[in-house]
């Protein structure tokens, strides 16, 4: 669990471990200067991928304010294709991973390494 996160300084974290989006967007504001976050994507059965995409296609209306976050990348590790299966970074995933863009309004690049 992350809820005991106070880390005001931190500017890069690597997760090495897979979070949901609504984890880390509950984490977020513990972390208030961060700038570059490395995560990974994995773990996810098809009904966890979708709610995911569902959660970040329709952002707005989950989170009506984007967020006061400093993050300018976002760099993200796909598990499944390490383990050469079917990646998660499909074009409907990717494109729904675009609306950070909203919710994080300084994030200037989301990076995949499949």
């Amino acid at each position: 669990s992350m809820d005991g996160v106070d880390w005001p300084y931190l500017t890069h974290l690597s997760l090495g471990f897979t979070m949901t989006f609504k984890a880390l967007f509950k984490m977020l504001p513990k972390v208030p200067n961060l700038v570059q976050l490395d995560m990974i994507i994995g773990g996810y059965d098809r009904n966890e991928l979708t709610k995911t995409i569902r959660l970040l296609t329709n952002i707005k209306k989950h989170y009506p304010t984007p967020s006061l976050s400093k993050i300018k990348k976002l760099l993200l590790a796909d598990e499944r294709a390490a383990l050469r299966r079917k990646s998660y970074f499909q074009p409907q995933f990717r494109k729904a991973l675009e609306n950070l863009k909203w919710y994080w309004p300084q994030l200037k690049d989301i990076g995949y390494f499949d």
